[in-house]
């Protein structure tokens, strides 16, 4: 938001680097609460040409990639969590 520019985020990274820990299943659909307290705690979003996209399931031969000298730089300072079908919550958390 900060610089207008649009990144793509490495999804692979959420599948292999907030499975275990923050109980993120993303081969099973994910939650993107997990996802964002991932990173909350200090993770940088890496961009998905760098941390590619390689398969639709998680095993152990595929450990976190995760190299903070490769990220994109952007953090998730907070999150909040929106009913889809409020218009007034979705304002507001857009303000």
């Amino acid at each position: 938001m900060a610089t207008g520019d649009l990144l793509s985020f490495s999804e692979q990274q959420l599948v292999d680097c907030a499975y275990e820990s923050y109980g993120n299943e993303g081969c099973h659909g994910g939650l993107q609460d997990y996802a964002y307290k991932y990173y909350e705690d200090g993770f940088l979003a890496e961009d998905e040409s760098i941390y590619k996209y390689i398969s639709g399931t998680r095993d152990s031969t595929h450990p976190c990639q995760y190299n903070a000298a490769t990220t994109t730089g952007v953090a998730v300072s907070s999150f909040t969590a929106v009913a889809h079908s409020d218009k007034d919550q979705m304002m507001a958390a857009l303000n």
